[in-house]
């Protein structure tokens, strides 16, 4: 197990968090650590649900994701995409990402044009942290 990972779980069975959030913690900690490197760049949220079922429900999941995210001890960066039509899923790079989460203007990365309806078009990812795999 990589030391980032490794630290992380640890932290976990040591922290405060209980239940189906802490048991959702450690099954996406695990699953994390059985990815091979590149299967970590982009992780949705449909496959941590997948992870999880059956474990956590939705919130529960959410939260744990919250955790793995924002912690001093997290595992995985959030990023976003934007599901166009003709050109598939574009990555958003952090910028764009930011404004489209903060302050609701999402600007295509390809066309430069504002995107009306940005919330029906934004979709989150999530992504491995590099240093948690040394």
């Amino acid at each position: 197990m990589p030391m980032g990972i490794k630290r992380t779980h640890d932290w976990l069975v040591s922290s405060d968090i209980s239940g189906e959030i802490l048991r959702a913690c450690l099954s996406i900690t695990d699953w994390l650590n059985s990815l091979k490197s590149d299967e970590g760049s982009f992780v949705t949220l449909r496959d941590v649900s997948r992870v999880v079922e059956g474990q956590a429900n939705e919130d529960e999941m959410l939260a744990a994701l919250s955790i793995l995210t924002t912690s001093d001890y997290a595992l995985l960066d959030v990023h976003g995409y934007l599901d166009d039509f003709e050109s598939g899923p574009l990555v958003l790079d952090d910028c764009a990402f930011r404004s489209a989460i903060i302050e609701g203007v999402l600007i295509h990365p390809a066309t430069g044009d504002e995107v009306p309806d940005p919330e029906t078009h934004l979709h989150l990812f999530y992504s491995l942290r590099a240093e948690v795999l040394d």
